[in-house]
């Protein structure tokens, strides 16, 4: 049985006002779309996306079959998710029953509508069966919208009473309700969502995607409040609009984030007991100017007179063959590394957008082809439509083997290519099908030395033969032993627990603890490491760590001092990396010198407020490993650049406010410039290299007058060759 938010409902006896106004259980509710699916067959069919434990949660779409599928965009619409919500599934159906009634084939020709009835079955056929009690006890359960997986660490449930109504349950997507959402999410591609659920302010409003304690805007909150402000204006004076402000595994953050979806959440009034006739028909009728106004906006968007924001609509499209791709749409000042599914429809290549009035960078990438760049400018109230036609690369396969001294051996294999990563196993010798271009490979093999290389990758079969070294250690800490080789600024503390196989440092004291507000936590090696001696030898830090903090706000950095004062990053992320992951960074470029090295946590970043809410549960950090060593590898007649351009590496990424441009030009050259350019395509920055800073491989820009944003670094070789990176400024 399903949580039910709230003290509330007095349910009353029932009335019977005729079949279409008797609140229905779930069975008879789906009885009653089950007859509208007989008289409009030709609109509609359903199909199951799970099981409860007494129901089966179905979908229903309604659809023109005869207009052209490749136009359409796909909208979701759940009749209720809290259990108290009886009203809000009804008057769902009663929407689609005059919908169909009314055969409104300008919707239909355009969009392909997926109806949820009741995504909480279970608890809603609980709610009417209690109807004569003020509170609904035994009310076990998990609230559905504390059990979605973006930010669900922060549901405010006590975990050990089954019956506290805002119980967030064992694990992301652990009820029945929410597996089956996912389940059709993961299958069926939802553009836009409206989604029925009263919360606790019990007023008539619409709700979008997020301003968390009234600090953390979403990408698009200006667009968003613009769109839920008309919306709320278009129903009466009753309604009005607001972000959600928490994070707690709620739906509409899940929607946003996770899936790309457009979403907004309908919360009516609250009722303490069931509305006679009259009110039912005026809340249908709110429902259906909702959403009668939210299809003229992404359908009809010229005929809606609201002061509205830009409408973008892209079709990414194979150059060649004019085939739909689906592909990552990134829009610089409109994004979050958060984002999982910015992307566009594998089946008609289509991604929608509503931007507010501005010039934009559209960036957009797919693994098998070059990464699009494009800037775009759009206006209030208008309807942008653009065609972008990605360039395919060659397809490539490359066959790996790893040995020492001829014998075979079992090694993990990063292999990134354009931002795109995979990770693979070989036990000795391996296959992989890729694309033409750069690739970076990042070995470990036990008690070996790592490898990490980049080459370039040509078309058809390549053969790369990796040979690891003994490795010369040069520092090692897996805090298995006494701490005692690390100043500590912050609460670490060495502890074990199941997700990780050894002990390991981590910074607060109790598992599910979250780091302090304002924290700045350091922990920062006691005495210098020597790596003189070491030219010709690749040196590296190793280490393995779990990270979960703010996206894109609370970073995590690496970072080197020659005197234990002035400090620079090598090393920088914000995010969840979603379990352990092992990291490998260059310290060829402070070969013969003392170092000191040190692992920091910072809450926030300048100019963006922190507050209790959004901090997270930290860094967790074992095996940390500094080695040189001489590995070999084989590439038989491969490059290990792109014929004629030389290897150019930018780091860390993203930087403040100082970035390290390493390159390596095989052949002599005399002139060799850096052009820094901003996202406008201006020109931010050039130099033209002196012969010290060529033969040195290594140039410092310094952005510290630049504002954060995204920069292209182009190094360009005698006039002649260019090669480009991405860096991003965040200060």
């Amino acid at each position: 049985m399903k949580k039910i938010a709230l003290l509330w409902l007095l349910l009353c006896s029932i009335s019977l006002w005729g079949n279409e106004y008797n609140y229905p259980n779930y069975s008879q509710l789906i009885n009653q779309y089950e007859q509208l699916l007989l008289q409009n067959n030709e609109l509609m069919n359903s199909f199951d996306i799970g099981n409860t434990s007494n129901n089966t949660i179905k979908v229903y779409k309604i659809t023109n079959e005869n207009s052209a599928e490749i136009n359409k965009k796909n909208i979701l619409i759940i009749g209720n998710i809290y259990a108290k919500d009886i009203v809000e599934a009804n008057i769902s159906y009663l929407w689609t029953q005059d919908l169909l009634q009314n055969n409104n084939l300008s919707y239909l020709d355009n969009l392909n509508i997926y109806i949820i009835p009741s995504l909480n079955p279970d608890g809603m056929d609980t709610s009417l069966q209690t109807q004569n009690s003020l509170l609904l006890t035994n009310n076990e359960g998990i609230n559905i919208n504390r059990n979605f997986s973006f930010n669900w660490i922060h549901g405010n449930s006590d975990e050990d009473n089954t019956q506290n109504q805002y119980n967030k349950g064992e694990y992301p997507y652990s009820s029945n309700e929410a597996l089956a959402l996912q389940n059709f999410l993961n299958n069926y591609k939802i553009e836009f969502c409206l989604f029925n659920m009263t919360d606790e302010l019990a007023q008539n409003q619409v709700k979008f995607p997020y301003k968390w304690a009234e600090i953390r805007e979403s990408p698009d909150f200006n667009a968003f409040n613009k769109l839920a402000q008309n919306t709320a204006n278009i129903v009466n004076n009753n309604w009005i609009h607001n972000p959600n402000t928490e994070r707690n595994g709620n739906l509409l953050d899940e929607l946003y984030v996770n899936y790309g979806i457009i979403p907004f959440q309908l919360s009516f009034g609250f009722h303490y007991v069931l509305p006679d006739e009259n009110e039912v028909i005026q809340q249908k009728n709110y429902l259906t100017s909702i959403i009668n106004h939210f299809f003229d906006t992404i359908v009809n968007y010229e005929s809606v007179d609201n002061t509205k924001p830009g409408f973008l609509e892209l079709n990414i499209v194979d150059n060649n063959t004019l085939q739909n791709i689906e592909a990552n749409v990134s829009i610089d000042g409109l994004h979050t590394t958060a984002f999982q599914n910015n992307k566009s429809n594998a089946e008609n290549g289509m991604y929608y957008r509503f931007i507010s009035e501005g010039t934009y960078y559209l960036i957009i990438e797919k693994k098998g082809y070059e990464t699009h760049y494009q800037q775009i400018s759009i206006n209030e109230n208008q309807h942008l439509y653009q065609q972008i036609q990605l360039q395919a690369k060659e397809p490539a396969n490359i066959h790996f083997e790893v040995s020492q001294d001829n014998q075979a051996l079992s090694s993990i294999l990063y292999i990134n290519l354009d931002g795109f990563e995979d990770i693979i196993t070989i036990d000795g010798s391996a296959s992989y099908e890729t694309f033409e271009g750069q690739h970076e490979f990042t070995l470990f093999t036990q008690s070996l030395a790592p490898i990490k290389k980049s080459i370039y990758i040509r078309p058809g079969t390549n053969n790369i033969h990796f040979e690891p070294a003994y490795t010369n250690h040069i520092f090692y800490e897996d805090f298995e032993g006494t701490c005692c080789l690390w100043i500590m600024n912050g609460p670490w503390l060495v502890v074990s627990d199941s997700t990780h196989n050894s002990y390991f440092i981590k910074d607060s004291y109790s598992d599910t603890g979250f780091y302090d507000v304002n924290a700045d936590y350091t922990l920062e090696i006691s005495a210098p490491l020597s790596l003189i001696g070491y030219t010709g030898q690749d040196v590296f830090l190793s280490f393995e760590h779990s990270v979960y903090t703010e996206w894109d706000n609370d970073y995590v950095t690496i970072e080197v001092s020659y005197d234990a004062i002035n400090w620079n990053p090598i090393f920088k992320y914000a995010g969840n990396t979603k379990g352990w992951r092992h990291e490998l960074i260059s310290l060829n470029n402070f070969v013969e010198n003392d170092l000191f090295l040190r692992f920091r946590l910072k809450d926030g970043i300048e100019d963006y407020a922190n507050h209790p809410m959004l901090t997270d549960p930290g860094w967790k950090i074992d095996n940390i490993e500094i080695t040189g060593s001489v590995s070999t590898v084989n590439t038989q007649e491969l490059l290990i650049e792109k014929p004629n351009l030389p290897i150019i590496n930018t780091y860390p990424n993203p930087f403040n406010p100082l970035l390290n441009i390493s390159f390596d030009i095989k052949n002599k050259t005399e002139i060799l410039d850096i052009k820094i350019f901003n996202i406008k395509g201006q020109l931010v920055e050039q130099t033209k290299l002196t012969d010290k800073q060529i033969k040195s491989g290594h140039y410092v820009w310094n952005a510290k007058s630049l504002s954060s944003g995204i920069y292209f670094v182009t190094l360009i070789v005698d006039n002649t060759h260019k090669i480009t990176k991405k860096v991003i400024l965040l200060k």
